[in-house]
């Protein structure tokens, strides 16, 4: 806030808030820490199902979002009471003039907010309510927002499923009309732009429960107790009465095995109005088997606060749950997790977070499953808590700029668009004249002849825009990769390879290595010229699903549709053969091209990477640099090539070429000139997206006195650095 300001900033939020939820409580304690962190003045209000609870949990005004309890809707609406006339009537004379009434209320309360801010809870949907359920109230509060001019927020959302057309035009509307939209996961930013929302200038962030201050907590079991595992118990019996019974019978032979391995169980719940009865009956049902359910062996604890949930998670040493926010708040206390999803949004935690390889589906799950996968949870234990700390340190990071944006310390007033603009910007899908214009130009570039592509004023022309397109970039990492992907950097570092004493060692690092596709093309490559050399690999990459699939070396159908692409379209016939075990539907390469590999899982970035991996021959960081921002890439490199001994070369493609060409410069780095022109060319889908991707590779331009310097893949490492 500003020293001069003479009035404090009044800011709204809007969720499904007060209903028992205690991740929905939890996302409302965290947003409200951030604002009252920087805006210590500022006024507070709530749009909520339940303003009573949430004056009384978290000390803020708060004002009904509904017409009419939802609850009460559904009692109205009972059978006996269907008939037809009888529901005209309590439409016409009941829930319409309550409607407008509350429309007034509800447009007099949002003028009084400078910011009003959606914060997930899962209500970008229609799946629970329909269209006429939380989609309406979040038109209803956007558009009022819009007439108002208050500056309207969806902050780390989840979306879908939206299965009603006029549940996906309102949530299309109300998301036009904000002023920032960010979404806990890219599924959900996906998923906004295939219902039709224009998502381009839109980020994705951390769920910002992630960023919830933690106070001071326990963490494990007490000296000389049995270590406790905590199990969260979920309702869905409505949707699936079978397949949730099964899920019961599942949990409790689930209870008895921990029991006798020698754990406590402590039930944790995420919803008190829903979940409550369930562990009451899960209770009954373990009694019933026989199955211990006194404490210490089973830990029953009513919990009705956000802190008293973050207590009790912080006395267990791992957490099985189906419940999202279970799941994130044992991640913030450093608990590894085994996830049981039956949503997207559980996928998409488990999966950015590095551990899908303990994600289960809910949906006929058994217990044996479930006992492998908390076997191997248990044995990943002590290696998993460093990684889940960094990797939480790190979405801390994250959600930091973000808040920074949306709550600068100097809180100002600017001046806001109309609401007249403001609807025009939606009639324009909220696509600026300057995205027009990319778009534009995209669409007539790709169109374009390649004779008149490559004439010279053409190739100035998409310098200039390849440059716009970098500015505007919103980079992301992707997975997508080849078996042989450039061929002639290939034979560059076969032929470099070649110069070893006979019999020597040859250390390489391949940075960034996904599935390890890369790898084993340079192994296939080197070693089938130079068998006599003791090859020595280190492969990093910083997500584990990944490199689980580089170590494991089997690929099939299912890995082709995990990184998006046909992984051996680049292959031969004889090469697949030589590399691989079995045919194209699942292979595994071949033990010998597998000896000699050590795996990381780290961060190329990381200052400690050399005396993880020790000086380096060669060291290879090829399509991921492209993915960050200049500054961040910049560092990477610079740190990727400290770990090359004198003598050694370091290569690096997909990377942008101001960056390359600086750290070249400024390391004394000199470009390899064997194959200059052929490696450039060597990947046709990098001179494919250019100028109109962030990756693409612009043409090689010999006329430019720096040419080999920046066009080189190649460098040596001089004595000197």
């Amino acid at each position: 806030m500003s020293a001069k300001s003479t009035k404090p900033v009044r800011v709204s939020f809007y969720g499904n808030f007060g209903s028992g939820n205690l991740g929905n409580e939890a996302t409302l304690q965290a947003v409200i820490e951030q604002v009252q962190q920087r805006w210590p003045r500022a006024e507070l209000l709530c749009f909520c199902t339940n303003p009573q609870d949430v004056r009384t949990r978290h000390n803020i005004a708060a004002f009904p979002s509904e017409a009419v309890e939802k609850t009460a809707a559904k009692s109205l609406s009972a059978p006996g009471r269907r008939d037809r006339l009888a529901r005209l009537f309590r439409i016409a004379f009941r829930r319409l003039p309550l409607e407008l009434l509350h429309w007034g209320k509800t447009l007099r309360a949002v003028s009084h907010s400078d910011v009003l801010i959606v914060a997930g809870t899962g209500i970008v949907g229609d799946y629970l309510t329909g269209p006429l359920g939380w989609p309406y109230d979040i038109f209803k509060l956007s558009t009022l927002a819009a007439l108002c001019r208050v500056k309207l927020v969806f902050l780390c959302i989840g979306v879908g499923p939206i299965h009603h057309p006029l549940s996906r035009w309102f949530l299309k509307w109300s998301l036009a009309l904000a002023r920032h939209r960010s979404y806990r996961d890219e599924a959900s930013k996906q998923y906004m732009q295939k219902i039709g929302l224009n998502a381009d200038r839109d980020f994705v962030y951390p769920d910002v429960v992630f960023g919830l201050s933690q106070g001071d907590l326990a963490s494990g079991a007490q000296a000389g107790q049995r270590p406790i595992v905590g199990l969260g118990i979920k309702d869905y019996r409505t949707t699936e009465p079978e397949a949730f019974q099964e899920y019961l019978d599942t949990m409790a032979a689930f209870v008895s095995w921990l029991q006798g391995q020698g754990y406590c169980v402590r039930l944790l719940i995420g919803d008190i109005q829903y979940d409550t009865w369930v562990r009451e009956a899960f209770v009954d049902l373990l009694k019933s088997r026989n199955v211990p359910t006194n404490p210490p062996l089973l830990l029953v604890e009513p919990v009705l606060t956000v802190r008293e949930q973050l207590r009790q998670v912080g006395e267990t040493e791992a957490v099985i749950s189906a419940r999202y926010h279970n799941l994130v708040t044992a991640l913030i206390l450093n608990k590894p997790v085994i996830t049981l999803s039956d949503h997207a949004k559980l996928d998409s935690l488990a999966t950015d977070f590095g551990l899908a390889q303990y994600l289960l589906p809910l949906a006929n799950l058994s217990a044996d499953a479930l006992i492998g996968t908390f076997k191997q949870l248990a044995n990943d234990t002590e290696r998993l808590r460093p990684y889940i700390k960094a990797e939480l340190d790190k979405y801390r990071r994250a959600l930091d700029p973000l808040y920074a944006t949306l709550f600068p310390a100097e809180a100002k007033a600017p001046a806001e668009p109309s609401s007249m603009t403001k609807i025009a910007k939606f009639l324009m899908r909220r696509r600026s004249p300057v995205d027009l214009y990319i778009r534009l130009n995209t669409w007539v570039w790709k169109r374009l002849p390649s004779g008149l592509r490559n004439t010279g004023p053409m190739r100035w022309y998409g310098t200039i825009f390849h440059r716009l397109v970098l500015r505007r970039a919103n980079r992301r990492q992707f997975t997508g990769t080849f078996f042989f992907r450039n061929r002639p950097q290939l034979e560059l570092m076969r032929h470099l390879a070649g110069k070893k004493p006979p019999g020597s060692t040859l250390k390489i690092a391949v940075l960034g290595c996904s599935i390890g596709a890369e790898v084993y093309s340079i192994l296939l490559a080197i070693r089938t010229a130079r068998p006599d050399l003791n090859v020595c690999l280190s492969a990093v990459d910083n997500t584990p699903e990944v490199l689980e699939v580089a170590r494991q070396a089997t690929y099939s159908a299912q890995v082709c549709n995990f990184v998006g692409e046909a992984i051996f379209e680049r292959m031969t016939d004889a090469e697949f053969a030589e590399m691989f075990e079995g045919d194209r539907r699942e292979a595994r390469v071949r033990p010998w091209l597998r000896e000699g590999i050590s795996w990381h899982l780290g961060d190329a970035g990381d200052p400690g990477l050399v005396r993880i991996l020790g000086p380096q021959d060669m060291a290879v960081a090829s399509n991921f640099l492209c993915h960050m921002g200049p500054s961040e890439a910049e560092n990477c490199l610079r740190n990727i090539a400290a770990i090359v001994k004198p003598g050694g070369y370091l290569f690096a493609t997909g990377v942008d070429l101001d960056v390359r060409t600086k750290v070249a410069r400024e390391m004394c780095l000199r470009p390899v000139p064997e194959l200059i022109d052929e490696i450039h060319e060597g990947d046709p889908v990098l001179r494919r997206d250019w100028p109109f991707a962030w990756w693409g590779l612009e043409p090689l331009n010999k006329e430019r006195d720096d040419w080999q310097l920046r066009y080189a893949t190649a460098f040596l490492v001089n004595k000197g650095n």
